[in-house]
């Protein structure tokens, strides 16, 4: 049939005169198809007969549903000049304004199997499967998932029909049962991939849940005989390998595979036989806890099997479960430490106050208690040493208090130090020991049954941090160097009686300045004999300084020997004259102190004393290499680059110029005159002064970068420099502080977007060359610090369309955004633009985990009152900081509280909490102060009515973000967001809550926080004080609560009233449904 280049009419009327040229064979069929045909209208495919010739298969057909398959000839469809692809085709100016087309393509062949005999309900099947053809096509917006059905052909050898389909049928539908994935991205279908448990409730059960938590890692029933594993008798928990291995999706090859013989943790669900809601609703328990317990890592929860002969049902984790709960009871250990209740209860010291010092420890550090000494063997005193050496017989379930990681070897080496002289247990005593355990490194204690001395148990780790010679911890490690202040100490006291001055004030002097020691690498203050002087010269006028050789060089500790040594042969010294010395007297000694304390950039190497003049000698290293020694006095360095400001109109010298140039005295070399102008010159210091443009450094950021903030901005719009300069201001050398920048667009990489509103998009993206950060050098805060990048840093970019039109707007947006270095509000790194759109983008700091919303949706905030209360403090902190600095939020709601997974214990949610979209909450070219925007549920009446919005409406939010924490839910989703939710919230209709579900000083708060009245509601600083309060009292309320909502969990999800399709829970702007509301208001 030959349709080139003819009209769509024409086309249409050949297509119909050519019904006699073909045939199915069937004449139901063949009446489908031409009715098919007729009501062609020029969008999509013709839908026709295609004869199984055409079809080359291309993948093997086996027993699966569809197969891929190239069409010879191709569909047929007509191309208008209108359509999208058509330059693809003729590129532009051609003349052909229209063309019926064909061409060879790709294609998806669906099996209709057991359609040999031909009647009503196939041509239903088919017309069902044109159906979901067009409702997949509306759903998808993406052309990866848009296909046409092309038509019908079929097998001559099985006689089965055959659908043809576009190739991105592909992408939807499984290709062995030819069901629609249940998860399109991963090409998950349930049926074809699970294994069935023959229970229903159990299979429904695995479906829900994979749907519902994890679509990267499948849950699924997995036979027992796949295990191979040694069971523990009286156990919870036991590991064993998986053969075949969990279900992944390969994202190279895009397809599910297993990880055969993977350990895994078996969890024996006992005296669970029945499949009840009980046993749901343990189950659910089990897994929902593991993920909210667990804080290192990633979690991964497998699946459910069965034991055939004890019918016991048992839960199956990755190997890491058993590293957070007891082997023996089944409960979570907290801190990844031990089961205390399982472990050393029965141990004992035999004393009173050794067993309660015992129990104090434990609930401070991470120690396993009391040894007794007869687990030890093979016990090897250390040489010249408080330790020994011995082999631990310990508990398999005993733990390493260093990395938290359980052991499960029978023995180790350890480190054993006496205690002598402690049978006498003193408070003296026990605060001594303590001290011990905080490094990490001890076990517990013991005690020498014979001698009755106690016993300190360290890991065989601990001389890695400890010093073998008395067991304190080194004040320096660095790979094989280490430095036991104490022991320097105690060898320069050993020392002590080798040398003398013949001066006991001189000799208490210097031993006083070797124990003020504060580095290992600075020499040791010593007492120097006048004979170790070779060569000594004087070198200046005033006979002050001479210049000597010092025999062997001065005194060292070497950290390596642990012994003194003298780094060199021979070496240049100073030698200051203290004239007037032969009477040592304590001004005399002040004043070398003083000299020490002033001269503390140079190193004062010891005391000597001439035995002619008797005068006292002060040794110093060769800090005078720049000085002249012929006269003594300090040679210049030549060629210095310098910075000269010019002092216009300073010929005649008044109070203003000399402030200036007494103003720039310190930081400046010296002043100078031009001879001509006879303007005076300022001769300042560069590392000062910014050298592009002359300006004063005013941080230390300035210095380090060598540029003033204006020089480094340099952007083409001086609003956007006025923005940075001022967004600079008073910046401190803090690793909280943050640095606000102009970022090129072109830094950002991997840019994908994660949300959109109605007045901005959000992306996240990849900084390349990252984010400016402050490092300490190290502990001692004299050593300074320095600003670094942390290269490809993830960030949030906030996209606002049309700003660059409205750019005061959006100036004054930033400049209102909070302190930089807030706890718990998203960080601003900067501003960029996109160079295509011209769009500004704010640079916000980036939370990972999701808003608020996601996470009760993800499982990390759930069941545990302990969660959500530390969530709620961190939120009311935020805001509490916000509201003293005066500013409101105004768009308050949990969209806008963000949450980014923490590597630290001290948090017991295991997630820190932000709040971001300070400020930013309308459209960037709204100026109409009258105008209300946020989510309804969210925005207090007073404001709704057109109130202006205050503090107290962020409470009134609050509020209501304390009601999804309890309830799990957003308030008010059963119903439409629109002019009579406004009138019911200004009427005081606020959304049901029962005191089962949460304690009533939760709902009492509650309430009061979303009163009507804004001057009735308590402020951020009183919430605050009193939802920490929850931490320690009503703690019997709380537990009631969490235990009902764990036992009922089921009905609590299946009672949650479905999302209206009108409840709208992004921002936007609510003046449409408030305009009325005004004349409410009493």
């Amino acid at each position: 049939m030959e349709l080139d280049f003819v009209d769509f009419a024409t086309g249409k009327k050949i297509i119909a005169e050519n019904f006699i040229n073909w045939t199915s064979g069937n004449e139901i069929i063949d009446n489908f198809i031409q009715e098919k045909q007729l009501k062609y209208d020029g969008r999509g495919k013709v839908f026709e007969w295609v004869p199984y010739s055409e079809l080359i298969i291309t993948d093997g057909i086996e027993d699966n549903c569809l197969t891929t398959a190239i069409w010879k000839g191709g569909p047929l469809y007509y191309l208008s000049e209108d359509d999208d692809d058509y330059d693809e085709y003729y590129g532009n100016g051609n003349d052909v304004k229209n063309v019926w087309l064909r061409r060879t393509q790709s294609v998806v062949l669906r099996f209709l199997y057991d359609s040999q005999n031909i009647a009503a309900d196939f041509i239903n099947k088919i017309e069902s499967h044109l159906s979901n053809c067009e409702k997949d096509n509306d759903m998808n917006n993406n052309s990866r998932c848009r296909y046409y059905i092309y038509g019908i052909s079929q097998n001559p050898n099985t006689k089965v029909y055959i659908l043809i389909i576009g190739y991105e049928y592909i992408y939807i539908y499984c290709k062995k049962c030819g069901n629609k994935y249940n998860d399109k991205y991963y090409e998950f279908c349930i049926p074809c991939l699970m294994n069935k448990s023959g229970n229903e409730k159990i299979d429904n059960f695995i479906q829900e849940r994979h749907l519902k938590y994890d679509r990267k890692t499948a849950f699924e029933w997995i036979s027992y005989n796949k295990f191979n594993i040694k069971e523990i008798r009286d156990s919870f928990l036991t590991t064993a390998i998986w053969k075949d291995g969990p279900l992944c999706y390969d994202y190279d090859d895009k397809k599910w595979i297993r990880q055969s013989y993977k350990r895994v943790t078996l969890r024996f669900l006992y005296n669970l036989y029945n499949i009840t809601d009980e046993f749901i609703n343990k189950v659910e328990l089990y897994l929902s806890e593991y993920k909210e317990n667990r804080i290192y890592g990633i979690s991964q929860i497998y699946g459910i099997s069965q034991n055939p002969d004890t019918k016991i049902y048992i839960l199956v984790f990755d190997e890491k479960y058993s590293h957070y709960y007891c082997e023996k009871c089944g409960v979570y250990r907290y801190d990844n430490k031990w089961c205390k209740s399982c472990h050393m209860n029965n141990r004992t010291s035999g004393n009173k106050k050794i067993d309660n010092f015992i129990q104090e420890v434990q609930s401070k550090f991470t120690v396993c208690g009391w040894i007794p000494y007869n687990e030890f063997i093979y016990i090897k005193e250390i040489e010249d040493s408080c330790l020994s050496t011995a082999i631990w017989k310990k508990d398999p379930i005993c733990y390493n208090t260093n990395n938290e990681k359980p052991i499960r070897e029978s023995y180790e080496t350890v480190y054993l130090q006496y205690l002598y002289n402690s049978p006498d247990i003193s408070d003296e005593f026990l605060n001594g020991v303590e001290s011990f355990f905080k490094n990490g490194r001890c076990y517990g204690i013991s005690q020498n049954p014979d001698t009755k001395v106690y016993i300190l148990v360290f890991d065989n780790k601990y001389l890695d941090e400890c010093c073998i010679n008395c067991g304190n911890k080194y004040e320096y490690v660095r790979y094989d160097d280490k430095w036991c202040k104490p022991c320097q100490i105690n060898h320069l006291k050993n020392n002590f009686a080798n040398w003398t001055s013949g001066n006991k004030k001189i000799d208490n002097f210097i031993y006083e300045k070797q124990i003020e020691i504060f580095d290992y690498r600075r020499s040791i203050f010593e007492w120097i004999p006048y004979n170790r002087f070779i060569e000594v010269s004087k070198i200046d006028r005033e006979g002050e300084f001479a210049k000597a050789i010092l025999e062997d060089g001065p005194l060292f500790y070497d950290i390596k020997e642990r012994k003194l040594i003298r780094k060199s042969h021979n070496e240049v010294v100073y030698l200051k004259y203290l004239h007037n010395s032969k009477n040592i007297t304590d001004e005399l000694l002040d004043e070398i102190e003083l000299y020490l304390k002033v001269s503390s950039n140079i190193c004062g190497y010891g005391i000597s004393q001439d035995p002619d003049t008797e005068e006292y000698i002060l040794v110093f290293d060769n800090f005078s290499r720049n000085k002249c020694e012929t006269c003594g006095q300090y040679k210049r360095e030549l060629n210095k680059k310098v910075l000269l400001k010019y002092l216009y109109n300073s010929q005649n010298i008044n109070n203003t110029i000399l402030n200036e140039i007494a103003h720039s005295i310190k930081e400046s070399h010296g002043i100078s005159q031009d001879p001509n102008t006879k303007d005076f010159i300022l001769v300042l210091q560069l590392k000062y002064y910014c050298e592009n443009c002359g300006k004063k450094y005013d941080n230390k950021f300035e210095i380090d970068n060598k540029s003033c903030i204006l020089c480094q901005i340099n952007h083409e719009n001086d609003k956007i420099n006025g923005l940075i300069q001022e967004m600079r201001l008073n910046i401190q050398n803090s690793k909280k502080s943050v640095i606000f920048e102009w970022i090129p667009y072109d830094q950002f990489n991997d840019i994908e977007e994660i949300g959109k509103g109605d007045f901005s998009t959000e992306y996240s993206a990849i900084w390349k060359d990252g984010l400016l950060y402050f490092e300490d050098k190290g502990h001692n805060r004299r050593r300074g610090g320095e600003w670094k990048r942390r290269s490809n840093t993830r960030v949030a970019l906030k996209c606002i369309p049309n700003s660059q039109n409205f750019l005061d707007n959006l100036i004054n947006e930033v400049k209102a955004y909070p302190n930089q270095i807030m706890d718990n509000i998203l960080k601003l790194y900067g501003i960029s633009q996109n160079p295509k759109t011209k769009d500004y983008i704010i640079v916000l700091e980036y939370a990972k985990d999701g808003n608020l919303d996601n996470c009760f949706n993800k499982g990390l905030v759930g069941l545990d009152w302990g969660d959500g209360i530390n969530v709620l403090i961190d939120i009311i902190n935020a805001l509490s900081k916000i509201h003293q600095k005066q500013i409101a939020h105004q768009n308050f709601h949990p969209g806008n509280i963000l949450f980014r997974e923490i590597k630290h214990e001290y948090k017991s949610s295991g997630y820190e909490v932000f709040i971001s979209d300070i400020g930013f909450y309308k459209k960037i070219d709204d100026n109409d102060e009258t105008n209300i925007y946020g989510v309804m549920p969210y925005v207090a009446p007073e404001v709704l009515k057109g109130k202006p919005y205050t503090q107290a409406a962020d409470v009134y939010s609050f509020g209501m973000i304390m009601y999804v924490v309890a309830a799990g839910r957003q308030p008010f989703a059963n119903c439409a967001h629109d002019e009579t939710l406004a009138l019911n919230i200004c009427n005081g209709i606020r959304p049901e809550i029962n005191d089962q579900i949460a304690p009533m000083c939760y709902i009492n708060l509650m309430k009061k926080c979303w009163n009507s009245n804004p001057d009735n509601r308590p402020n951020s600083i009183e919430i605050k004080k009193m939802i920490e309060s929850f931490r320690y009292v009503s703690n019997n309320q709380f537990k009631k609560t969490e235990e009902y909502r764990k036992k009922n969990l089921l009905s609590i999800k299946n009672n949650r009233p479905k999302i209206h399709t009108q409840a709208i829970y992004t921002s936007r702007l609510l003046n449409p449904f408030t305009k009325d509301l005004s004349k409410y208001d009493k």
